[in-house]
């Protein structure tokens, strides 16, 4: 039973990694939510700072404040995902401005990708503490 576990486990990561692979964005639309937190995290990543006036992205979404504009989302979601995305910066050379599609592509494989493996092992781990069911409709809730 516990090899049977750990093979399905396994096998969700499996699924959601290559779902992730092929399905994560490699474009920010207009909407003002995507195009003001992807803004921050190239502030924050790029050029250590929080205002958004130098930025590949253009928003609506903001706050002007002391002569600079800001993105008016809460920001530990940008501010994280900028801390994740200066190591590439930083080793690479990687950035919005010459690998514009790459540097969205890896930040929303890494973040969305990583956050629904996360949840997936979470939940499924919780969902095998319960000890009546079946593992297969165990498996197929954690990976919904």
């Amino acid at each position: 039973m516990k090899k049977l576990r750990k093979k399905l486990m396994w096998a969700g990561i499996a699924i959601l990694a290559v779902f992730a692979l092929v399905y994560s964005k490699t474009d920010v639309t207009l909407a003002g939510n995507e195009s003001t937190r992807f803004a921050v995290v190239q502030a924050v990543g790029e050029q250590s700072v929080f205002h958004i006036e130098n930025t590949a992205f253009k928003t609506v979404d903001r706050v002007v404040r002391d002569g600079h504009i800001y993105s008016d989302k809460p920001l530990p979601i940008g501010w994280t995902l900028g801390m994740l995305y200066k190591i590439p910066h930083r080793i690479f050379g990687l950035n919005f401005t010459e690998n514009y599609y790459l540097s969205v592509y890896l930040v929303n494989l890494f973040f969305s990708g990583l956050i629904n493996i996360l949840l997936f092992v979470w939940m499924f781990r919780m969902f095998c503490r319960i000890p009546c069911g079946n593992l297969y409709l165990k498996f197929f809730l954690a990976l919904g």
